[in-house]
C-alpha cells in the first residue's frame, strides 16, 4: 500500500496563527466595507424611494374608495374642502389646538388605516395637522390636497373624470418654497394650516381670467409662481395625481399651470 504520508498519531508542531486581526488586516478590511457601503447606498436609496412612492401610489387608491364611500352617503357629492368660521367661506373653522376639519377629517371616517393621508416622502413641515374625526386627542395628518374645484360638487355633472383632477399631493404654508400666493388666514388673522387646499394663484376659491396656476403642490423652488418640468418633487421630480374616475398618475411641476377655455378652466383642473 503506497504511503500517503499522513500520521493521525503525529503531533502538529506547527506555529499557532493568531485569531486577533492585525493593523494591516483592520485597514484592510475598513476599505472593504467602505467600498461596500458606498457601492450599496445607491442602491439602498433607491429602493427606499421606490417603496415610499408605491406607499403613497397605495394611499391614493385607499382615498379614492374612501371618498367613494363618502359619496354614496351624500348624494355622490364630494366633500366640502373645510369647515368655515363665521360667515366667510375663506376662514376655517379651527379647534382650540389650531386644527382645521377637512375633507379629509370626513373621508377618514370610512379609511382602513389610520396613515392614509401621510406620503412618506413628505417632509414634516409639509403635513397639516387636522382633526381626527375619531379622537380630538390625536392629529390627523395630511400631506394631500382637494381640488377646491371640486368641493362639494356632484361627480355625475363632471365632463371629464379620466382628465380631472381630485386630489394631489401638497404643502402646507409655503413649506419647501412652494407656491402659495394666498395663503390661508385663522378668524383672528393668525395663520391658518392651508396644505389640505388646492387653490387658484389669485384666489382660493374661484379662479378668473387673470388666474395661470394651482396653489400648494408639493414641488420645491415654486415659491416665485414658475414652474419649470425639473422641479423637485416627492417622487423623483413628480408627484401623484387622483383623477375623478380613480386613475393616478405622476406629473411633474409643469401640471401646476393653469389652462383656459376662453373664461373657463379646461384640462387638468376642470371644473363641473
Amino acid at each position: 500500500m503506497a504511503d500517503t504520508g499522513f500520521d493521525p498519531d503525529a503531533v502538529d508542531d506547527r506555529p499557532a496563527r493568531s485569531s486577533h486581526i492585525t493593523p494591516r488586516e483592520g485597514k484592510i478590511l475598513g476599505v472593504v466595507i467602505a467600498v461596500f457601503a458606498l457601492i450599496s447606498w445607491p442602491i439602498y436609496t433607491a429602493l427606499k424611494e421606490d417603496s415610499q412612492r408605491f406607499q403613497c401610489r397605495r394611499n391614493f387608491g385607499d382615498m379614492f374608495k374612501s371618498t367613494s364611500l363618502y359619496m354614496a352617503d351624500w348624494n355622490d357629492r364630494y366633500p366640502p374642502a373645510y369647515a368655515t368660521a363665521a360667515d366667510d367661506p375663506e376662514i376655517p373653522l379651527l379647534d382650540a389646538a389650531g386644527r382645521p376639519f377637512t375633507w379629509g377629517s370626513l373621508i377618514q371616517r370610512y379609511a382602513s388605516r389610520a396613515d392614509m393621508l401621510l406620503c412618506p416622502s413628505a417632509e414634516a413641515d409639509e403635513a397639516v395637522r387636522a382633526q381626527d374625526p375619531a379622537s380630538s386627542a390625536r392629529n390627523l395628518r395630511t400631506t394631500y390636497g382637494l381640488y377646491v374645484g371640486l368641493a362639494g360638487q356632484p361627480q355625475a355633472i363632471l365632463k371629464n373624470p379620466s382628465t380631472t383632477v381630485v386630489f394631489s399631493e401638497t404643502a402646507n404654508r409655503g413649506a419647501g418654497e412652494t407656491f402659495d400666493p394666498v395663503p390661508l388666514e385663522a378668524q383672528d388673522g393668525s395663520p391658518a394650516p392651508d396644505g389640505f387646499l388646492i387653490g387658484y394663484s389669485n384666489g382660493n376659491l374661484e379662479p378668473d381670467a387673470s388666474t395661470f396656476a394651482v396653489t400648494r403642490l408639493a414641488y420645491k423652488r415654486t415659491k416665485e409662481g414658475r414652474f419649470d418640468a425639473n422641479l423637485p418633487a416627492r417622487h423623483r421630480g413628480v408627484n401623484h395625481y387622483l383623477f375623478a374616475d380613480g386613475s393616478v398618475a405622476l406629473l411633474n411641476a409643469e401640471a401646476a399651470r393653469v389652462k383656459m377655455l376662453g373664461t373657463d378652466l379646461s384640462g387638468y383642473w376642470e371644473r363641473p
